[in-house]
Order: C-alpha cells, then sequence, then structure tokens
C-alpha cells in the first residue's frame, strides 16, 4: 500500500512539474524577444488581409498595434489560425495572444484567459431579405423546424446551444471563415444566423442577396471584445489588460475607432470610463 502511494505521490508530482512549465511561457518569451506572436481571423470588415503588404489590417489591427506600443513591443503575425482554432494556438505555443480580440464566450473561458473588453458588441439575428419569416421574439426560432447557422467551437455554437436548443444546427468546420456563417443563410442551407451588424454590412455591400435583422425588442446577446492568451498566461494578461485599461481611461479608444464608427454607426459600444471627473 505504501509503495502504491509512493507512485502515485510521483506520479502526481511529475504532472504537476509538466503542467508547471507550460505556465509564462508566452510571457517569458515575449519579454525576451520583445514581440508578440499574433493569432488572428479575418472578420469583415474589423480585420481583413493586405496581400501586398502581406499583412492583416484594419481597426482590430491598429488597435492592437497601439496596445503593443504602449509596453515597448512589436507585432508578428505569423499565422491566420482561425476563431475556432484559437484556444489550440495559444495553449500549444503557436501563437502568443488572440490578436484579432474574441468574444469573451465562457466555453472558450475554460480554456484561455480574456483580457478586460477592448469594446462590447450587440448580436443580432439574420434572416435573408426575401424570408417569408416572421419572428417576434427569440422563442420563435427555437423551433425543430428552423435552421440555425453554426460553427463548432465558434461562439455561435454556444449561443445557439442556449437560446435555440430545439432548433436544427447547420455547423461548419471550425477551419471555415465567420463569413460563411452568412453565406448559408444567404443561400438558404439555413435560415438564422446570428451575427454583428457591422458585419452584415459589410456582407451585403458585397452580395447580391442580402441578409435582414430579425426585428426584436433587444438583441439576442452582448460580448465583449477581449484579447485571449493561454489560460496559463496570468502575468501576460495582466500587461495586456494594464494598456487595455490606459487605452480606456486616456479616451484614446474615441479616437482610434472614431473613423470605423462614422462608417458602421451603431456597431460597438465602447466601454464606460471607470471614473467621474468633478466639476
Amino acid at each position: 500500500m505504501r509503495y502504491q502511494m509512493r507512485k502515485l505521490f510521483i506520479a502526481l508530482f511529475i504532472i504537476f512539474l509538466s503542467s508547471s512549465a507550460f505556465a509564462g511561457d508566452a510571457y517569458d518569451q515575449v519579454m525576451k524577444t520583445g514581440k508578440i506572436k499574433c493569432g488572428y481571423g479575418i472578420w469583415d470588415p474589423f480585420i481583413n488581409y493586405d496581400f501586398e503588404k502581406e499583412a492583416p489590417k484594419g481597426l482590430l489591427v491598429d488597435l492592437m498595434e497601439n496596445i503593443a506600443s504602449k509596453i515597448n513591443l512589436e507585432l508578428e503575425w505569423p499565422e491566420e489560425t482561425g476563431w475556432a482554432n484559437m484556444p489550440t494556438a495559444l495553449n500549444n505555443g503557436r501563437i502568443d495572444v488572440a490578436c484579432s480580440s474574441l468574444w469573451n464566450d465562457p466555453i472558450r473561458g475554460r480554456s484561455i484567459a480574456f483580457t478586460d473588453p477592448i469594446f462590447y458588441m450587440a448580436v443580432h439575428a439574420y434572416v435573408r431579405e426575401d424570408s417569408s419569416f416572421d419572428f417576434k421574439t427569440i422563442e420563435d426560432m427555437n423551433k425543430a423546424n428552423i435552421r440555425i447557422s453554426v460553427q463548432e467551437g465558434d461562439f455561435s455554437f454556444s449561443v445557439a446551444e442556449r437560446l435555440f436548443p430545439n432548433a436544427q444546427k447547420i455547423a461548419l468546420s471550425p477551419i471555415n471563415s465567420s463569413t460563411e456563417l452568412l453565406v448559408q443563410v444567404a443561400l438558404g442551407k439555413a435560415d438564422v444566423v446570428t451575427f454583428d451588424q457591422a458585419g452584415v454590412t459589410a456582407f451585403n455591400q458585397k452580395n447580391e442577396q442580402k441578409l435582414k435583422r430579425v426585428n426584436l425588442a433587444v438583441p439576442v446577446t452582448v460580448f465583449g471584445n477581449s484579447y485571449a492568451v493561454s489560460i496559463h498566461e496570468s502575468a501576460l494578461k495582466e500587461v495586456l489588460n494594464t494598456a487595455v485599461r490606459n487605452l480606456i481611461q486616456t479616451g484614446e479608444i474615441e479616437d482610434l475607432t472614431a473613423e470605423f464608427r462614422k462608417e458602421y454607426p451603431d456597431q460597438i459600444i465602447l466601454p464606460a470610463k471607470p471614473y467621474q471627473a468633478l466639476r
């Protein structure tokens, strides 16, 4: 019995050492090299790929570059990880930060750590422009004959599981772009998709078959857009958080998003400043 307990103790100790060895690896590497390896997913119009410069571009790139400059670090964009694969890429060390930001979905929070939100977004339900469905409430879409466009491992899947458990889930692979969620509805392969208004606006500008918002009294849900790191990287998260809070406290977030908010009004919700000046 004593021998078995000793073997168990040694095994647990080895597991502890192994898991501890990964904790903080990204932080140490970032501080040593002065560079952040960025993972990202394409999300029109927030982030796209510039083929001439061979690098991503857009509002989310501009915000992350500002964050990096505040902490004297440089950004590298080694790969387009896609959205569903972001947690795996963070935890196996292929990337240091999800630089295109992620909606802070609690399911994702089991495997990655989120910073404070840089801004918030309302998520609405959309159908084809010529759709005959007359949804008045969320429960109207929660029926067995309704097909919801979702992506495995993505926020769309967890939202559908929570709000539309009775509906059919027309699921895309994690390797698909988020725009494919809209394409499924546009092509009639699904009836409803939950998405942000800016993304749908950009989609409608480029496609003949357009989508329209379901006229509900309130958004389907609201998410915070946050940067993310491996679940073990508490130090790196705090470094980023300090810069994120400074971006909000100084009001720079308003200036950096002004042009985007002018082109896409009412699409993003800026965080409230954590103080009120007395006059």
